[in-house]
Protein backbone atom coordinates (compact mmCIF):
# COMPACT_ATOMS: atom_id res chain seq x y z
CA UNK A 1 0.00 0.00 0.00
CA UNK A 2 1.15 3.84 -0.65
CA UNK A 3 2.86 6.04 1.85
CA UNK A 4 0.27 8.68 2.82
CA UNK A 5 1.67 11.77 4.54
CA UNK A 6 0.45 14.30 6.63
CA UNK A 7 -0.45 17.23 5.33
CA UNK A 8 1.89 20.87 5.45
CA UNK A 9 0.88 21.48 8.84
CA UNK A 10 3.58 18.39 9.66
CA UNK A 11 6.18 20.37 7.86
CA UNK A 12 4.77 23.81 9.94
CA UNK A 13 5.22 21.68 13.34
CA UNK A 14 8.62 20.51 12.29
CA UNK A 15 9.60 24.64 11.52
CA UNK A 16 8.48 24.83 15.16
CA UNK A 17 10.32 21.73 16.38
CA UNK A 18 13.45 23.65 15.51
CA UNK A 19 13.55 25.63 18.44
CA UNK A 20 12.04 22.78 20.92
CA UNK A 21 14.13 20.50 22.42
CA UNK A 22 13.19 16.50 21.25
CA UNK A 23 11.75 14.03 24.03
CA UNK A 24 13.00 10.63 24.24
CA UNK A 25 10.78 7.79 23.01
CA UNK A 26 9.65 5.11 24.83
CA UNK A 27 11.47 2.25 23.51
CA UNK A 28 11.07 -2.00 24.02
CA UNK A 29 14.38 -4.14 22.82
CA UNK A 30 13.12 -6.82 20.09
CA UNK A 31 14.52 -10.12 19.30
CA UNK A 32 13.28 -12.82 16.53
CA UNK A 33 10.07 -14.64 15.66
CA UNK A 34 8.32 -17.96 15.57
CA UNK A 35 6.49 -19.55 12.16
CA UNK A 36 3.12 -20.56 12.95
CA UNK A 37 0.24 -22.58 10.36
CA UNK A 38 -2.12 -21.94 7.43
CA UNK A 39 -5.22 -19.65 7.98
CA UNK A 40 -8.22 -19.32 5.31
CA UNK A 41 -9.07 -15.98 4.29
CA UNK A 42 -12.74 -15.58 5.92
CA UNK A 43 -16.09 -15.87 3.53
CA UNK A 44 -17.96 -13.25 5.00
CA UNK A 45 -18.61 -9.95 3.29
CA UNK A 46 -18.67 -6.33 5.42
CA UNK A 47 -21.58 -4.98 6.11
CA UNK A 48 -23.92 -3.77 3.17
CA UNK A 49 -23.00 -0.10 2.43
CA UNK A 50 -25.21 2.63 2.04
CA UNK A 51 -26.23 4.69 -0.95
CA UNK A 52 -25.36 8.78 0.09
CA UNK A 53 -27.02 12.04 -0.11
CA UNK A 54 -24.65 13.87 -2.47
CA UNK A 55 -25.23 12.86 -6.44
CA UNK A 56 -21.67 12.70 -8.00
CA UNK A 57 -21.16 14.31 -10.87
CA UNK A 58 -18.06 14.58 -12.95
CA UNK A 59 -16.75 16.99 -15.65
CA UNK A 60 -17.43 14.96 -18.52
CA UNK A 61 -20.99 14.76 -17.88
CA UNK A 62 -23.98 13.27 -15.73
CA UNK A 63 -23.19 10.25 -13.81
CA UNK A 64 -26.00 7.19 -14.19
CA UNK A 65 -27.27 5.74 -11.24
CA UNK A 66 -26.92 5.79 -7.83
CA UNK A 67 -23.03 4.49 -6.61
CA UNK A 68 -22.68 2.11 -3.95
CA UNK A 69 -20.96 3.56 -1.07
CA UNK A 70 -17.49 0.79 -0.17
CA UNK A 71 -14.87 1.04 2.76
CA UNK A 72 -12.34 0.48 0.26
CA UNK A 73 -9.60 3.39 1.13
CA UNK A 74 -5.96 2.61 -0.48
CA UNK A 75 -5.67 0.51 -3.83
CA UNK A 76 -2.64 -1.31 -5.88
CA UNK A 77 -3.68 -2.38 -9.06
CA UNK A 78 -2.07 -4.64 -11.74
CA UNK A 79 -1.79 -4.45 -15.61
CA UNK A 80 -3.56 -7.99 -15.47
CA UNK A 81 -6.25 -6.68 -14.03
CA UNK A 82 -5.77 -8.31 -9.85
CA UNK A 83 -5.32 -5.77 -7.46
CA UNK A 84 -5.68 -5.07 -3.59
CA UNK A 85 -7.38 -2.70 -1.07
CA UNK A 86 -7.58 -1.82 2.16
CA UNK A 87 -9.94 0.41 4.71
CA UNK A 88 -8.59 3.33 5.71
CA UNK A 89 -7.63 1.64 9.14
CA UNK A 90 -5.38 -0.83 7.02
CA UNK A 91 -6.99 -3.73 9.03
CA UNK A 92 -9.27 -5.24 6.22
CA UNK A 93 -7.75 -6.36 3.08
CA UNK A 94 -9.84 -6.87 -0.43
CA UNK A 95 -9.18 -8.80 -3.43
CA UNK A 96 -10.13 -8.05 -6.92
CA UNK A 97 -9.64 -10.06 -10.44
CA UNK A 98 -11.54 -7.78 -12.62
CA UNK A 99 -9.40 -4.26 -12.39
CA UNK A 100 -11.67 -3.22 -9.09
CA UNK A 101 -14.87 -3.96 -10.64
CA UNK A 102 -15.62 -6.64 -8.08
CA UNK A 103 -13.91 -7.23 -4.54
CA UNK A 104 -13.75 -10.26 -1.93
CA UNK A 105 -12.54 -9.87 1.35
CA UNK A 106 -10.08 -11.65 2.01
CA UNK A 107 -8.63 -9.84 5.56
CA UNK A 108 -6.74 -12.57 7.34
CA UNK A 109 -6.79 -10.90 11.04
CA UNK A 110 -10.26 -10.79 12.67
CA UNK A 111 -12.31 -8.11 12.72
CA UNK A 112 -11.36 -5.23 15.02
CA UNK A 113 -7.35 -5.96 14.74
CA UNK A 114 -5.09 -3.57 15.12
CA UNK A 115 -3.69 -1.27 12.42
CA UNK A 116 -1.91 -2.99 9.59
CA UNK A 117 0.98 -2.38 7.66
CA UNK A 118 0.83 -4.35 4.61
CA UNK A 119 2.38 -4.62 1.09
CA UNK A 120 1.99 -6.65 -2.51
CA UNK A 121 4.35 -8.09 -4.75
CA UNK A 122 1.61 -9.03 -7.38
CA UNK A 123 -1.78 -10.03 -7.70
CA UNK A 124 -1.34 -13.42 -5.94
CA UNK A 125 1.35 -12.25 -3.33
CA UNK A 126 0.96 -10.03 -0.36
CA UNK A 127 2.29 -9.27 3.11
CA UNK A 128 0.04 -8.03 6.09
CA UNK A 129 1.91 -7.59 9.70
CA UNK A 130 -0.77 -6.65 12.61
CA UNK A 131 0.66 -5.14 15.83
CA UNK A 132 -0.58 -7.19 19.08
CA UNK A 133 1.56 -5.21 21.78
CA UNK A 134 4.10 -2.94 21.81
CA UNK A 135 6.38 -6.27 21.54
CA UNK A 136 5.01 -8.26 19.24
CA UNK A 137 3.34 -8.34 15.91
CA UNK A 138 1.82 -11.25 14.00
CA UNK A 139 2.71 -11.69 10.23
CA UNK A 140 0.82 -13.25 7.51
CA UNK A 141 1.39 -13.69 4.10
CA UNK A 142 -0.26 -15.37 0.70
CA UNK A 143 0.48 -16.62 -2.65
CA UNK A 144 -2.99 -17.36 -3.74
CA UNK A 145 -4.61 -14.03 -3.78
CA UNK A 146 -6.03 -14.11 -0.17
CA UNK A 147 -7.66 -17.52 -0.36
CA UNK A 148 -4.91 -18.61 2.15
CA UNK A 149 -2.71 -17.13 4.65
CA UNK A 150 0.24 -18.49 6.07
CA UNK A 151 1.65 -16.94 9.84
CA UNK A 152 4.34 -15.71 11.58
CA UNK A 153 4.36 -14.49 15.32
CA UNK A 154 7.21 -12.06 15.67
CA UNK A 155 8.27 -10.85 19.27
CA UNK A 156 9.01 -7.74 17.47
CA UNK A 157 6.34 -4.60 16.94
CA UNK A 158 5.51 -4.46 13.26
CA UNK A 159 6.36 -1.96 10.88
CA UNK A 160 6.64 -0.56 7.39
CA UNK A 161 7.31 -3.52 4.95
CA UNK A 162 8.93 -3.77 1.58
CA UNK A 163 10.05 -7.04 -0.64
CA UNK A 164 12.11 -7.89 -3.19
CA UNK A 165 10.83 -10.87 -4.29
CA UNK A 166 8.73 -13.73 -3.15
CA UNK A 167 11.32 -14.38 -0.52
CA UNK A 168 13.14 -11.64 0.23
CA UNK A 169 11.82 -8.50 2.12
CA UNK A 170 12.53 -5.96 4.96
CA UNK A 171 10.33 -4.55 7.67
CA UNK A 172 11.07 -1.38 9.26
CA UNK A 173 10.06 -2.01 12.84
CA UNK A 174 8.55 1.01 15.21
CA UNK A 175 10.00 0.83 18.54
CA UNK A 176 8.44 4.28 19.99
CA UNK A 177 8.15 7.81 18.87
CA UNK A 178 8.70 11.53 20.62
CA UNK A 179 8.87 14.63 19.53
CA UNK A 180 10.05 14.16 16.64
CA UNK A 181 12.15 11.26 17.20
CA UNK A 182 11.03 7.44 16.49
CA UNK A 183 13.29 4.34 17.42
CA UNK A 184 13.11 1.84 14.73
CA UNK A 185 14.75 -2.12 14.04
CA UNK A 186 15.35 -3.28 10.84
CA UNK A 187 15.00 -6.67 10.22
CA UNK A 188 15.19 -9.00 7.26
CA UNK A 189 13.78 -12.01 5.73
CA UNK A 190 15.19 -14.47 2.95
CA UNK A 191 12.05 -17.31 3.41
CA UNK A 192 9.00 -14.75 2.42
CA UNK A 193 8.45 -13.79 6.19
CA UNK A 194 9.05 -17.35 7.80
CA UNK A 195 12.07 -15.81 9.67
CA UNK A 196 13.62 -12.79 10.16
CA UNK A 197 16.93 -11.22 11.08
CA UNK A 198 18.01 -8.00 12.77
CA UNK A 199 19.93 -5.88 10.74
CA UNK A 200 19.68 -2.53 12.94
CA UNK A 201 18.29 -1.27 15.88
CA UNK A 202 18.12 1.68 17.92
CA UNK A 203 18.61 1.23 21.90
CA UNK A 204 16.87 3.62 24.47
CA UNK A 205 19.26 5.96 25.92
CA UNK A 206 22.08 4.82 23.91
CA UNK A 207 24.86 6.73 21.67
CA UNK A 208 23.70 8.16 18.28
CA UNK A 209 23.76 5.63 15.45
CA UNK A 210 24.15 5.90 11.63
CA UNK A 211 20.48 6.10 11.34
CA UNK A 212 19.54 8.89 13.45
CA UNK A 213 16.53 8.65 15.63
CA UNK A 214 15.64 12.15 15.45
CA UNK A 215 13.07 12.44 12.31
CA UNK A 216 9.93 10.41 11.89
CA UNK A 217 10.27 7.59 9.43
CA UNK A 218 7.76 7.66 6.32
CA UNK A 219 8.99 5.46 4.06
CA UNK A 220 11.32 2.53 3.22
CA UNK A 221 13.24 0.81 -0.40
CA UNK A 222 15.75 -1.55 -1.55
CA UNK A 223 16.95 -1.77 -5.00
CA UNK A 224 18.76 -5.35 -3.62
CA UNK A 225 19.59 -7.17 -0.83
CA UNK A 226 22.06 -4.78 -0.14
CA UNK A 227 21.54 -0.72 -1.14
CA UNK A 228 17.85 0.28 0.73
CA UNK A 229 16.87 3.54 1.96
CA UNK A 230 14.66 4.84 4.86
CA UNK A 231 12.87 8.37 4.77
CA UNK A 232 11.49 10.76 6.87
CA UNK A 233 10.87 14.01 7.86
CA UNK A 234 12.97 15.58 10.47
CA UNK A 235 13.28 19.55 12.46
CA UNK A 236 16.33 20.72 11.09
CA UNK A 237 16.08 23.22 7.79
CA UNK A 238 17.37 22.47 4.41
CA UNK A 239 18.76 19.19 5.40
CA UNK A 240 17.47 15.64 3.80
CA UNK A 241 16.12 12.92 6.53
CA UNK A 242 17.55 10.71 4.09
CA UNK A 243 19.54 7.75 4.89
CA UNK A 244 21.34 5.05 2.94
CA UNK A 245 22.78 1.46 3.30
CA UNK A 246 25.26 -0.10 1.41
CA UNK A 247 25.35 -3.47 3.74
CA UNK A 248 21.35 -4.41 3.94
CA UNK A 249 20.37 -2.02 7.00
CA UNK A 250 23.47 -2.62 8.94
CA UNK A 251 24.91 0.64 8.60
CA UNK A 252 23.97 3.86 7.61
CA UNK A 253 24.98 7.47 5.42
CA UNK A 254 22.65 10.48 5.07
CA UNK A 255 21.83 11.52 1.40
CA UNK A 256 21.83 14.79 -0.40
CA UNK A 257 19.99 15.81 -3.54
CA UNK A 258 21.71 19.22 -5.80
CA UNK A 259 19.74 21.55 -7.06
CA UNK A 260 17.13 21.86 -3.60
CA UNK A 261 15.42 25.57 -3.14
CA UNK A 262 16.87 27.46 0.21
CA UNK A 263 15.17 30.67 1.89
CA UNK A 264 16.52 32.76 4.42
CA UNK A 265 13.54 32.10 6.62
CA UNK A 266 14.58 28.43 6.09
CA UNK A 267 13.28 25.34 3.99
CA UNK A 268 11.91 21.96 5.45
CA UNK A 269 12.07 19.05 3.17
CA UNK A 270 10.18 15.73 3.59
CA UNK A 271 11.26 13.23 1.45
CA UNK A 272 8.81 10.36 0.37
CA UNK A 273 10.27 6.51 -0.35
CA UNK A 274 11.80 6.47 -3.68
CA UNK A 275 11.25 3.97 -6.51
CA UNK A 276 12.71 2.91 -9.97
CA UNK A 277 11.87 3.62 -13.33
CA UNK A 278 11.98 1.30 -15.89
CA UNK A 279 15.31 2.30 -17.16
CA UNK A 280 16.91 2.36 -13.83
CA UNK A 281 16.35 6.11 -13.07
CA UNK A 282 15.52 6.45 -8.93
CA UNK A 283 13.06 9.40 -8.59
CA UNK A 284 12.88 10.77 -4.52
CA UNK A 285 9.48 12.95 -4.50
CA UNK A 286 10.74 15.30 -1.77
CA UNK A 287 7.73 17.63 0.10
CA UNK A 288 8.75 21.35 0.99
CA UNK A 289 8.06 23.84 2.76
CA UNK A 290 9.73 27.05 1.14
CA UNK A 291 10.16 29.88 3.55
CA UNK A 292 6.99 30.75 5.92
CA UNK A 293 4.39 29.53 3.59
CA UNK A 294 5.54 28.27 -0.02
CA UNK A 295 5.06 24.74 -0.66
CA UNK A 296 5.79 22.41 -3.74
CA UNK A 297 6.66 18.86 -4.15
CA UNK A 298 10.07 18.33 -5.62
CA UNK A 299 11.49 15.33 -7.44
CA UNK A 300 14.82 14.41 -7.55
CA UNK A 301 16.57 12.17 -9.81
CA UNK A 302 19.42 9.61 -9.49
CA UNK A 303 20.96 7.55 -12.63
CA UNK A 304 24.19 5.95 -10.76
CA UNK A 305 21.66 3.75 -8.07
CA UNK A 306 21.47 6.41 -5.16
CA UNK A 307 25.15 7.29 -5.40
CA UNK A 308 23.95 10.89 -6.12
CA UNK A 309 20.60 13.07 -6.72
CA UNK A 310 20.03 16.01 -8.20
CA UNK A 311 16.49 18.11 -8.87
CA UNK A 312 14.49 17.16 -12.18
CA UNK A 313 11.04 19.20 -11.52
CA UNK A 314 9.20 20.83 -9.49
CA UNK A 315 5.32 20.55 -8.50
CA UNK A 316 3.64 23.88 -7.41
CA UNK A 317 1.69 21.67 -4.73
CA UNK A 318 2.00 19.49 -1.61
CA UNK A 319 1.76 15.90 -2.57
CA UNK A 320 -0.26 13.52 -0.35
CA UNK A 321 1.35 10.67 -1.98
CA UNK A 322 2.67 9.17 -5.29
CA UNK A 323 1.22 6.58 -7.85
CA UNK A 324 3.19 4.57 -10.40
CA UNK A 325 2.87 2.19 -13.11
CA UNK A 326 4.83 -0.69 -14.76
CA UNK A 327 5.90 0.99 -17.75
CA UNK A 328 6.75 4.39 -15.52
CA UNK A 329 3.71 6.92 -15.21
CA UNK A 330 3.33 8.53 -12.80
CA UNK A 331 0.89 10.47 -10.75
CA UNK A 332 1.52 12.78 -8.03
CA UNK A 333 -1.83 14.19 -5.54
CA UNK A 334 -3.31 15.05 -2.76
CA UNK A 335 -6.87 15.60 -1.81
CA UNK A 336 -8.13 17.86 -4.55
CA UNK A 337 -4.86 18.01 -6.96
CA UNK A 338 -3.59 15.63 -9.32
CA UNK A 339 -0.65 15.82 -11.54
CA UNK A 340 0.92 13.46 -14.32
CA UNK A 341 3.93 12.64 -15.31
CA UNK A 342 4.74 10.47 -18.43
CA UNK A 343 8.38 11.41 -19.23
CA UNK A 344 9.61 10.01 -15.70
CA UNK A 345 8.96 12.80 -13.79
CA UNK A 346 10.86 15.65 -16.24
CA UNK A 347 7.72 17.12 -16.70
CA UNK A 348 4.21 17.44 -14.58
CA UNK A 349 0.75 17.82 -16.32
CA UNK A 350 -2.17 19.66 -14.10
CA UNK A 351 -5.15 17.18 -14.27
CA UNK A 352 -7.09 19.03 -10.97
CA UNK A 353 -9.76 19.85 -13.31
CA UNK A 354 -10.54 16.56 -14.28
CA UNK A 355 -11.35 15.55 -10.95
CA UNK A 356 -15.41 14.75 -9.97
CA UNK A 357 -16.74 17.08 -8.14
CA UNK A 358 -17.91 16.74 -4.50
CA UNK A 359 -15.03 14.67 -3.14
CA UNK A 360 -11.53 13.86 -1.87
CA UNK A 361 -9.30 11.83 -3.08
CA UNK A 362 -8.07 8.82 -0.77
CA UNK A 363 -5.66 7.22 -3.02
CA UNK A 364 -4.81 6.89 -6.33
CA UNK A 365 -4.13 3.90 -8.71
CA UNK A 366 -2.19 3.72 -11.66
CA UNK A 367 -2.35 0.96 -14.05
CA UNK A 368 -0.35 2.39 -17.28
CA UNK A 369 0.01 5.73 -19.22
CA UNK A 370 -3.94 5.30 -19.72
CA UNK A 371 -5.42 3.43 -17.16
CA UNK A 372 -6.11 4.15 -13.63
CA UNK A 373 -8.57 3.94 -10.64
CA UNK A 374 -9.07 6.66 -8.34
CA UNK A 375 -10.72 5.92 -4.13
CA UNK A 376 -12.51 8.86 -2.93
CA UNK A 377 -14.75 10.13 -0.21
CA UNK A 378 -18.03 12.89 0.27
CA UNK A 379 -16.18 15.55 0.45
CA UNK A 380 -19.13 16.42 3.44
CA UNK A 381 -19.49 14.00 5.49
CA UNK A 382 -15.66 12.02 5.20
CA UNK A 383 -17.15 8.50 6.35
CA UNK A 384 -15.06 6.13 6.87
CA UNK A 385 -16.84 3.71 4.74
CA UNK A 386 -18.81 6.12 2.33
CA UNK A 387 -15.93 5.64 -0.95
CA UNK A 388 -16.32 5.33 -4.03
CA UNK A 389 -13.85 3.81 -7.28
CA UNK A 390 -13.59 6.26 -10.49
CA UNK A 391 -11.71 4.92 -13.40
CA UNK A 392 -10.21 6.42 -16.65
CA UNK A 393 -8.91 5.16 -20.03
CA UNK A 394 -7.64 8.15 -21.36
CA UNK A 395 -4.58 9.29 -19.30
CA UNK A 396 -6.73 11.22 -16.14
CA UNK A 397 -8.37 13.37 -18.60
CA UNK A 398 -11.74 12.33 -17.95
CA UNK A 399 -13.12 9.78 -14.64
CA UNK A 400 -16.79 7.70 -14.90
CA UNK A 401 -17.54 6.30 -11.84
CA UNK A 402 -17.70 2.23 -11.74
CA UNK A 403 -20.06 0.39 -10.35
CA UNK A 404 -17.67 -1.05 -7.80
CA UNK A 405 -19.16 -3.72 -5.53
CA UNK A 406 -17.94 -6.59 -2.33
CA UNK A 407 -19.10 -10.03 -2.67
CA UNK A 408 -21.79 -10.74 -0.06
Amino acid sequence: MKNKLLPVVMLLLLAVLTACGSSTPQATTPSAQIPSATVAAPTAAPTEPTTPTLQPTAPQGELAGEPTALPLADLTLFSDGSGWATDRAGSRIYHTGDSGLNWQEVSPAPAGSSVAYSTFLDGQTGWAVFSQIETSARLFATTDGGAHWTTADLDFPGGQLYFLDAQNGFMLASLGVGAGSEYVALYATQDGGASWEQRFSHTPGGAETSLPSGGIKNGLFFIDQNNGWVTGSAPISDSLYLYATADGGTSWSQGSCSGLPTDAAGTYFEPLPPYALPDGTLILPVRALIGSSSTATLFCASQDNGASWSLRSTANFLAQATARSADGSLFAYDESHLFSSTDGALTWKDLSASLPTGYLILDVARVDALTARMVVTNEVSLDAAQNWIFESADGAETWQLLPAQIAE
